[in-house]
């Protein structure tokens, strides 16, 4: 009995309609899923907290995909980046000349290592006057670690769906 095989060749990709479909799915990801979860975790605190943006490329075929402060040079940015990495011990110096820097004897931090929540931290005690000191340094809190492990799940499967439907856009998805 003979046998014959039949090469089908498919249609071309369309790169175009692949990369609009996978960036339309894609872009809402950060704003409905993950920058909630990095507001909460500065919800206890009492000054500036980092503004987060989601910046994403995607092509027909990869997604490159940040959730970052919108300006790294903020306050509410640069406490978060010394508190989830921490700090080493370091000299803190009054700078004017002749000033004094003031702070209660005591302080409890609204915060600890590997716990994804603040409070807002505690002064007490009487009131420290010197012209320097010596920072202990801070412990890192390793919310952005943390975070990537939490929100990985949820990451590949709306990317997997973006996928999906960037394939049904070009004319190649499963049906």
């Amino acid at each position: 009995m003979p046998v014959k095989w039949i090469a089908i060749k498919p249609p071309r990709f369309n790169a175009r309609a692949m990369t609009k479909a996978l960036q339309d799915h894609m872009e809402g990801w950060g704003p409905e899923t993950a920058i909630p979860e990095f507001d909460k975790v500065t919800t206890g605190w009492q000054n500036e907290r980092p503004v987060w943006v989601q910046k994403f490329s995607v092509g027909a075929d990869w997604i490159m995909n940040f959730i970052t402060p919108d300006n790294p040079e903020s306050k509410g940015a640069q406490k978060w980046l010394w508190l989830d990495e921490g700090t080493p011990p370091h000299p803190i110096t009054a700078t004017k000349p002749g000033g004094m820097l003031v702070f209660p004897m005591l302080y409890q931090a609204g915060s600890k290592p590997n716990i994804l929540s603040t409070t807002a931290g505690k002064e007490f005690g009487p009131l420290t006057f010197t012209r320097s000191v010596n920072h202990p340094g801070i412990e890192p809190r390793n919310w952005t670690d943390m975070l990537v492990i939490e929100l990985t799940e949820s990451y590949y499967k709306r990317a997997e769906e973006g996928f999906d439907l960037a394939a049904a856009a070009s004319g190649h998805g499963m049906e």
